[in-house]
């Protein structure tokens, strides 16, 4: 009998184990990716405005359609998300705009005085299309970088913290009289241009490799 009663105990301890294992296999299940897609106009952190039904995080693509205008407004704060697909026109913040996928851009992006990363979890990610960006920064180890035939226009700093930039055919411009470069690693460009008005400093560590055309029409 006392045996039989030790072994129900041992029985019944694993059973309890295991509901435990299974609720904390639950619990630290990473999240699962969204694809939030603009309904309409509105700000960026109304669930009304997304398909998903929330508020967009790091592991959800976001597309803004176009036509849709999306605010991120300055009590967000910081914002993370996986990738970015923008027809529309997104109007960000002065925090930081996390970007851990990949970037199109066939609409309008107003940085405001904000700083998007690419904080990439993959070996390659690209950004493309035309986009206008306040500040700028590449910040992910062993990450590659490919922008592409993309226009790029940095209106602060360009900064490259961790990982490689492939030029391919881009055209960087570089506008306003604040303009930087940054970073220890390589910045590595096609075509690199300093717009009528500009001026650019190198500010901290890293080469410049420039494989196209280089147009100063500034300082």
């Amino acid at each position: 009998m006392k045996a039989f009663q030790i072994a129900r105990r041992v029985a019944l301890s694993s059973a309890f184990l295991g509901v435990l294992l299974v609720l904390a296999g639950v619990w630290s299940r990473p999240a699962l990716a969204d694809t939030c897609t603009s309904n309409g106009t509105g700000g960026w952190t109304a669930v009304s405005t997304w398909s998903c039904n929330h508020v967009p995080s790091a592991a959800d693509n976001v597309i803004i359609n176009s036509g849709h205008t999306v605010t991120i407004p300055e009590s967000a704060g910081d914002q993370d998300v996986h990738s970015v697909i923008l027809s529309g026109t997104l109007i960000g913040n002065s925090y930081e705009f996390h970007v851990g996928g990949n970037w199109s851009s066939s609409g309008t992006f107003n940085p405001s005085a904000g700083q998007v990363v690419f904080v990439s979890d993959e070996e390659t990610r690209t950004i493309s299309g035309t986009t206008l960006f306040h500040d700028l920064e590449l910040n992910k180890s062993h990450a590659d970088f490919d922008f592409g035939s993309s226009l790029i226009t940095v209106e602060g700093e360009f900064r490259v913290t961790a990982g490689s930039m492939i030029e391919n055919s881009s055209t960087f411009t570089f506008v306003g009289s604040g303009a930087s470069l940054a970073g220890v690693n390589l910045k590595r460009f096609n075509n690199l241009v300093i717009d009528s008005g500009a001026s650019l400093s190198h500010t901290t560590g890293g080469n410049v490799d420039i494989s196209g055309n280089f147009s100063n029409l500034g300082s």
